[in-house]
């Protein structure tokens, strides 16, 4: 009786790699007469024989398809065909004849010669027999070690084969989650651009209404210095008026204090003479006098109110030269703050531009750099690439491609993303 176990453990006769198997998943036995049956040893996800499930010992028979987890055992060569035993015939010595008494040197030396031929051929047949039974027993051993590289050989193809198929799987999920991945990434790249798209537009509108109000700015100061110039000459005209009209009243006071010095030296003179005539005229100069006099006055009074008025025409002049005059500080000040407005505008345009170019620059970078990891990963170069970048290799290549993916993603500019991308190219 043959007995063998099936399982993941290193320690089962036979040991199959497949994560769906239990570390001791199954019982193999054999017995002397060649028959074939097998128990699930309680294992997590069963024992199918012909696509159902087993429970307790199931004999076995040669078409019969066993599988555990994802794996179709060739349990039909884990056993050597059954050999059947050859007996040894046994020699029975043939009876001897009763010898007569006048023969009976002649049958004694004929028995004893017929013995030892008997004999002799029986050691022959017995060591002919061992012989055979020996090589039998070579050919058997032979046989089952045959048999033995076959088990191992298929095995190591199921193995091998169901590790293809891990890793096919395990190959086209990390394709399918980078591409989600890249996917993801995409759509945040290209919400970057339009965000940067924005962004550029509202600096430009930004930039045109600053164009505009340093436009405004200049005008209003240029209004401001025109004002300021108008205010300053009304000053000046205000200015000599009143000095003019102070001279004229001043003058005329003149005139008449004259006139009235000379009206009093004639009517003296009228006094002493007894002319009436003389006397006449002198009063009529006297009268005439005071009136000069009294229209002197009159426009000295004139005078002194224009001179007033003259006075406030000036204030309002200056005040409305200070108002001029800050009105022009306050446009030249806002001018200022539209020019450095603009300044700002435009380096804002400037920055949402290279951003915008920066985006779509990160989200091709993205692309090749996905384009490059998945051919690293069909043509096994994942450990070179993380050698190449000089990240850890341990670990099998999921982990390997996800460190790959972080260390792409640490990087805050395009220039390092691009030169992650150039060692992955030469690396593969």
């Amino acid at each position: 009786m043959i007995v063998k176990t099936v399982g993941r453990s290193q320690e089962n006769n036979i040991v199959i790699n497949d994560g769906k198997v239990s570390r001791t998943h199954l019982q193999m036995v054999q017995d002397d007469n060649g028959n074939v049956s097998i128990i699930d040893l309680g294992s997590t996800n069963g024992t199918y024989v012909n696509g159902i499930r087993i429970t307790g010992e199931t004999h076995l028979k040669a078409s019969d398809e066993v599988r555990i987890g994802n794996t179709i055992l060739p349990w039909q060569g884990y056993f050597p065909p059954q050999q059947a035993s050859i007996p040894v015939d046994p020699i029975t010595p043939s009876p001897t004849p009763k010898p007569n008494r006048n023969l009976k040197w002649v049958f004694i030396v004929g028995g004893a010669l017929l013995v030892l031929l008997i004999a002799g051929g029986v050691l022959l047949s017995v060591n002919n027999n061992l012989d055979n039974k020996k090589k039998e027993e070579q050919e058997r051993i032979e046989k089952e070690k045959q048999n033995e590289e076959i088990i191992k050989a298929k095995t190591e193809d199921y193995t091998n084969l169901n590790k293809k198929k891990e890793q096919a799987e395990q190959e086209k999920n990390a394709a399918e989650a980078a591409q989600a991945k890249a996917e993801q990434e995409s759509v945040a790249a290209k919400a970057a651009t339009a965000k940067a798209e924005q962004d550029r537009v509202a600096a430009k509108a930004a930039q045109a209404k600053a164009e505009q109000e340093s436009v405004a700015a200049k005008a209003a100061q240029a209004k401001a210095e025109q004002e300021s110039v108008a205010a300053k000459a009304a000053k000046a005209t205000a200015e000599q008026e009143k000095n003019a009209a102070v001279a004229k009243a001043e003058q005329a006071k003149k005139e008449a204090e004259q006139a009235k010095k000379d009206a009093e030296e004639k009517a003296k003179a009228a006094e002493n003479s007894k002319d009436a005539a003389v006397k006449k005229a002198a009063a009529d100069a006297k009268k005439e006098a005071e009136k000069k006099a009294t229209a002197a006055e009159q426009a000295r009074k004139d005078a002194e109110a224009k001179a007033k008025t003259l006075e406030n025409a000036k204030k309002n002049a200056e005040a409305k030269a200070d108002a001029a005059e800050k009105a022009q500080k306050a446009a030249e000040t806002k001018a200022k703050a539209a020019e450095q407005a603009k300044k700002d505008a435009e380096a804002k345009a400037k920055a949402a531009e290279q951003a915008k170019k920066d985006a779509e620059k990160a989200l091709d970078l993205t692309k090749d750099f996905y384009e490059q990891l998945n051919k690293a990963n069909r043509k096994n170069k994942l450990a070179a690439v993380c050698k190449a970048l000089d990240i850890s290799e341990r670990g099998n290549e999921e982990a390997q491609y996800e460190r790959i993916e972080k260390e792409f993603y640490k990087a805050k500019d395009n220039a390092t993303r691009d030169d992650i991308i150039k060692k992955v190219k030469k690396a593969i």
